[in-house]
């Protein structure tokens, strides 16, 4: 679960010598878990420089429940910053590429209205909804029965 990968630059290798060149490939881009937020744009440009000619469109994770402050990113103005620069970026490139984002299902009314405002502002092609969510309420299951999964597995 996570991000946990050997990064952009080996995903790049496999997809460049890939052989089916007729399957749709998505980047599912975000943040290294150490990096702060306040350079988590650093890690979204590098990774969309990096996969731009080896896959078809992108999603810009700010979403995993796995990645320590991820979520933060889905305010406002972070997000409007990693998206109109991605965008910036996109357009300067031959072939642009649809850019998705892939939202929390964990987000408030008012943060939803955010985010149609941002996807409407920043052009992007639309949202994947949802990641996994942080909450076990409103579940059927009793949570104790959920405990016990968890320890088993």
């Amino acid at each position: 679960m996570g991000f946990n990968n050997e990064g952009a630059d080996a995903l790049a290798a496999r997809l460049q010598n890939r052989k089916d060149k007729d399957i749709i490939i998505g980047g599912n881009i975000g943040k290294n878990k150490n990096t702060p937020n306040e350079n988590a744009i650093d890690d979204y440009v590098y990774c969309f420089k990096v996969l731009h000619s080896v896959v078809d469109y992108f999603v810009v994770n700010v979403s995993s429940p796995n990645t320590p402050g991820l979520r933060a990113l889905q305010d406002k103005e972070p997000l409007m910053n990693i998206l109109n620069r991605l965008q910036s970026l996109n357009v300067n490139y031959a072939k642009p590429k649809p850019v998705f984002l892939k939202i929390a299902p964990d987000l408030t009314n008012e943060q939803l209205n955010d985010i149609v405002e941002i996807v409407r502002s920043t052009k992007i092609a639309g949202v994947v909804a949802t990641n996994t969510t942080i909450s076990r309420s409103n579940l059927k299951t009793d949570s104790k029965k959920l405990k016990q999964q968890v320890q088993v597995d």
